[in-house]
């Protein structure tokens, strides 16, 4: 059994709607999933109610239950469980989440969270044992509103395709193959 926990700083980033999205995505690609909303918002298991479908499990519980829980799915045979937790990564609980799992995700959102504080969530989750495997950074729009080319000055985009203000359909290129700039 994989766990995976998103965290963030503040609430608001969409770090409810990533964790519940990668669960049915999880679902859908033939795995036994479950997410464990311990975020008192409870926005997990508020979409579990409102869901008409079984899989994924969410089960919304309060953190000092997670061990107990986590034992549990791993004795039922579930491939994943993810943690959706409270905001505020400085807390001390949010520390203790996190070293129950295999993995931690941060979750950030551009223009909002400040870098220096995001540095410093990180530099505390990483002073115990917890493997960070990414930031997750949300309502990226790109720059300039060339979305779809967000790393045209290292790739550069393709030479057919020149990229439209937002709103305007894109030149097809020459192969027939119709992109969006969007």
């Amino acid at each position: 059994m994989h766990v995976v926990a998103f965290v963030t700083q503040k609430g608001g980033t969409g770090k409810s709607s990533l964790a519940v999205s990668l669960a049915v995505a999880a679902v859908e690609s033939g795995l036994k999933v479950a997410v464990i909303d311990i975020d008192p918002q409870d926005t997990a298991g508020e979409w579990y109610k409102r869901r008409q479908t079984e899989a994924p499990e969410v089960l919304s519980l309060r953190w000092s239950y997670l061990s107990s829980r986590l034992y549990r799915f791993g004795r039922e045979d579930y491939d994943l469980v993810i943690i959706d937790t409270p905001p505020a990564l400085m807390v001390s609980d949010s520390l203790v989440i996190a070293t129950s799992v295999d993995a931690v995700a941060v979750v950030a959102v551009a223009n909002r969270t400040r870098i220096d504080a995001l540095r410093h969530a990180i530099a505390n989750l990483s002073k115990g044992p917890v493997r960070i495997v990414g930031v997750v950074v949300n309502r990226q729009s790109g720059r300039g509103g060339e979305g779809y080319y967000y790393y045209s000055d290292y790739y550069g985009p393709p030479e057919d395709v020149k990229p439209k203000p937002p709103g305007q359909p894109t030149e097809a290129p020459s192969q027939g193959v119709a992109r969006s700039a969007d």
